[in-house]
């Protein structure tokens, strides 16, 4: 390979660090992750202890990452430095990927390409799938601190739904962290739900009104059923259930207002393996769209900045 046919995306987000490398095709050539460590028994990370786990593990990785890609190849950086992509959004931990990348840049003399978070997630999974050329579909954003409807018309992103309290990973955190579990607790819920058949009615539906929804409900009784000791593997499986149920209805009514049949799945909670499954056996008119690269992650920063750089 030559200058320029390599570009590298950065994402330094709430509890993940990577770098993602693609080449001219857009195929993917290294996708390094590191998830930030958290104190058991606790919620989360204060930004400033985040930050120093960032500039650690990017200082780590970079070696790894020079030990599978030439420098001289490439020919771009692209980080994500907000969340969203409007004015006001900001969160401290991208400014540990923003300047790693302005560093690296300067000392490659590349370009520096600078997209949102929420931008490279929706674009790691619609750039793999059948909607790659589409100018407009739906979105759902499910991760730690997002769940939102977007509606992604010519790449511009509107917000028409979502949660008006908690994001689902706050939720599923919030409840597995009850149980006893690490921080995020996703991954250890998510296998324990998995292929279970879930027969118990501990929960309630969660309640929708258009195409927005409140969590803080289904949490509090879900912290209900666990101090009067509902088994934890009867519990899991039917939360992610109401979960599922939850993002099904939500979507079949938005796609009969926006008159699409496309809904992107993206971020963390969408991959999900129990889930997937349950959004997949339900019975619908409209596709749902879930990909391989849905965890926080700099894939989807890397293809933007070849788009920048290619096209």
């Amino acid at each position: 390979m030559n200058r320029n046919s390599i570009v590298i995306g950065i994402d330094t987000s709430a509890y993940t660090t990577s770098i993602a490398a693609i080449d001219t095709n857009g195929n993917v050539l290294l996708d390094l992750k590191r998830t930030l460590d958290v104190p058991l028994g606790t919620r989360g990370l204060r930004q400033s202890d985040a930050r120093i786990q960032h500039k650690q593990n990017l200082a780590e990785m970079r070696f790894e990452l020079e030990r599978h890609i030439t420098t001289e190849e490439i020919g771009a950086i692209a980080v994500s430095d907000k969340p969203r992509p409007i004015e006001a959004s900001y969160m401290p931990v991208f400014m540990d990927g923003v300047e790693f990348g302005a560093k690296l840049a300067n000392q490659l003399n590349v370009p520096l390409y600078h997209f949102s978070h929420q931008e490279g997630h929706i674009e790691a999974i619609k750039h793999f799938s059948t909607a790659r050329q589409a100018n407009e579909l739906l979105c759902f954003h499910l991760s730690g601190g997002t769940s939102e409807l977007l509606l992604v018309q010519n790449g511009v992103i509107q917000i028409v739904g979502g949660s008006k309290d908690l994001a689902f990973g706050q939720l599923i955190d919030r409840v597995g962290v009850s149980l006893g579990m690490g921080f995020p607790a996703g991954k250890q819920m998510d296998d324990m739900a998995y292929g279970q058949q879930n027969n118990t009615n501990w929960l309630k539906p969660i309640p929708i009104i258009g195409l927005e929804f409140n969590l803080s409900g289904i949490e509090t009784q879900c912290q209900r059923r666990i101090q009067e000791g509902v088994p934890s593997e009867e519990l899991v499986p039917e939360l992610f259930l109401r979960i599922s149920k939850c993002l099904c209805k939500v979507a079949d009514v938005a796609c009969k207002r926006y008159g699409l049949s496309d809904v992107l799945m993206v971020g963390g909670v969408s991959g999900s393996q129990t889930v997937r499954k349950a959004i997949s056996d339900d019975k619908k008119n409209y596709k749902i769209i879930f990909g391989d690269f849905s965890s926080d992650n700099a894939v989807g920063i890397a293809l933007l900045g070849g788009t920048k750089t290619w096209q």
